[in-house]
């Protein structure tokens, strides 16, 4: 004997449908990266009486910030850039006090100076300083030649020229997820576009790593902050 088969209104299956096919697929974590606003993942505040030091969500614009002087309240902030000017707005404080921060991303792409206003009525000034940025100027050493990448104000894209190799000038996107740094060339002299892949020291310094190129060739890299250079 068989068992009667219970049979779904059409409705229902074509609801069931749509809904399955609207549900976006699952991004693996891996692929997850840093918005490309060029904050990187770290960021200290210097504010009139405290310094409050701001991580970000990976893979988000959300940041939690935790402070030593002032409250000294727990917040998190959503943050934003819009060519040169960062916007950072508290959606939560432990003290209640939910502040908007506005500021100017200065030449060195790796500080921002503004005023804050605040639902309790106070206003500061205050001064962000990304404290693992890149700064506004890389020293490339390539196997047989050397690059100088100058960061575009307020942007994740560089300028590069070179001594050496086919000395053909570039220019990439560059972004920093967690300890990776990732330079991709969008334009370059002699056609060959390079995605540079490198690894970030604990605490800054000299970044090492291997770049494949789209004429097939492939090449290991240092990049050297060179600011003030």
């Amino acid at each position: 004997m068989q068992t009667p088969r219970l049979a779904l209104p059409a409705a229902l299956v074509l609801a069931l449908s749509l809904a399955l096919w609207l549900i976006p697929p699952a991004i693996p974590s891996a692929l997850a990266q840093s918005p490309a606003d060029g904050l990187g993942n770290q960021i200290t505040e210097t504010g009139p009486a405290w310094t409050g030091q701001w991580t970000r969500r990976p893979g988000t614009t959300t940041w939690d910030a935790t402070y030593s002087g002032g409250t000294g309240q727990p917040t998190t902030m959503t943050v934003t850039v819009s060519d040169t000017t960062l916007t950072a707005v508290r959606t939560s404080s432990a003290d209640g006090n939910l502040c908007t921060y506005v500021g100017t991303i200065q030449a060195d792409a790796s500080s921002v100076t503004g005023q804050a206003t605040c639902s309790q009525g106070n206003s500061f000034a205050f001064t962000l300083t990304v404290t693992d940025g890149l700064g506004a100027h890389l020293h490339e050493q390539g196997p047989s030649w050397t690059g100088e990448w100058i960061r575009r104000p307020g942007t994740t894209t560089w300028d590069a020229t070179y001594n050496g190799g086919t000395g053909q000038p570039t220019v990439m996107t560059v972004t920093v997820t967690d300890t990776t740094l990732t330079a991709v060339r969008t334009s370059s002299g002699d056609g060959n576009l390079c995605t540079y892949v490198g690894t970030i020291p604990p605490g800054g310094g000299a970044i090492t790593g291997q770049a494949t190129c789209s004429q097939g060739n492939s090449f290991s890299f240092t990049l050297t902050p060179a600011d003030g250079n």
